[in-house]
């Protein structure tokens, strides 16, 4: 069995102490499966609670195992990508593009980034979210795609009531709509093996003042990706991923509590979604920590929430 069944995955946060850093060397350290025996023998734990401990490591790679589909028996892959010019996007097309395994790497965008012309596997094709999804449509060739990655996506910056109706469509089609339209003229075409990869948010948990639309958008993302990974074969993969604020520019404004939300190295989330892609994986992925914690809340009485909205500073948009 892989040695990585028993090392925790490392943090996809930027450097400093907080809660995921914090986590993960407990887990190197006095929560490790290994370790906890030396722990046992001084007296520190009982042998109930070191068996306690490796069953959840047994679990975890047990979970690990159910969530590896069909491996690819192609040599190279395909992958488009919407929204590959900027932020997180770009940065999975750069990652992308050290892979020996991905021949082509198509981006959907409006505009190229500067660097698109030293990368031998991009392609850039130019086009709106907000246009008809047949016009993009009658430009790809389906079949060939191995690897769909849905990752386009633009924010409010204004409260619901303040919004103007062609925002809030433009907000939904880019997000949401032209995404599922297209995900659903790509599960129809006879491509035996597919792999679907949903970049939302861990907003489709909460909504914070301001980003209610946003939010919304995020949340159709992964009931739509939980339907799909029921609906679909067992030869298409479904991966769901959840990321809180990251280094990007999109939510450089937002201050938030960054020991139990800590910032996401972009750079870093990119590696391990084509980690993720790579090992096939379905399911869905929430970084940092307390992403995991978020169905949680929504059923918390709401004075707890309110003061966990404050705590947390997420309304300090």
């Amino acid at each position: 069995m892989s040695p990585k069944y028993f090392i925790p995955s490392p943090p996809v946060v930027q450097l400093g102490f907080n809660i995921d850093t914090f986590i993960y060397i407990s887990l190197l350290t006095i929560f490790s499966p290994v370790f906890v025996w030396l722990e046992v023998y001084l007296g520190i734990v009982s042998v109930q609670s070191a068996l306690i401990l490796d069953s959840l490591w047994v679990l975890r790679t047990l979970n690990l195992c159910y969530k590896t589909a069909y491996k690819s028996d192609k040599e190279s892959k395909v992958v488009l990508i919407t929204g590959g010019s900027n932020g997180l996007g770009f940065r999975i097309v750069q990652t992308l593009q050290n892979d020996r395994s991905i021949s082509k790497i198509q981006v959907i965008d409006l505009h190229p980034h500067t660097q698109f012309s030293s990368m031998s596997k991009v392609e850039f094709i130019k086009f709106d979210f907000n246009q008809e999804i047949e016009e993009l449509v009658s430009m790809l060739d389906l079949n060939s795609i191995d690897v769909l990655i849905c990752n386009a996506g633009i924010r409010q910056t204004n409260t619901i009531s303040k919004l103007p109706v062609s925002k809030i469509k433009s907000i939904i089609n880019v997000n949401w709509l032209n995404h599922l339209l297209l995900i659903q003229q790509y599960v129809r075409v006879e491509n035996t093996k597919k792999h679907l990869v949903f970049i939302g948010s861990l907003l489709g948990f909460v909504g914070p003042t301001k980003l209610g639309v946003y939010a919304a958008t995020k949340s159709a993302i992964l009931s739509i990706g939980d339907s799909l990974r029921e609906e679909l074969p067992s030869s298409t993969t479904v991966s769901v991923i959840l990321p809180g604020q990251m280094n990007t520019q999109m939510f450089a404004d937002v201050q938030v509590n960054e020991f139990l939300a800590p910032v996401i190295d972009a750079s870093l989330l990119s590696e391990r979604i084509c980690s993720i892609i790579n090992d096939n994986l379905n399911g869905t992925f929430s970084y940092p920590t307390y992403g995991r914690f978020l169905p949680v809340y929504r059923v918390l009485p709401w004075g707890l929430q309110k003061f966990c909205r404050w705590f947390s500073g997420m309304d300090n948009v």
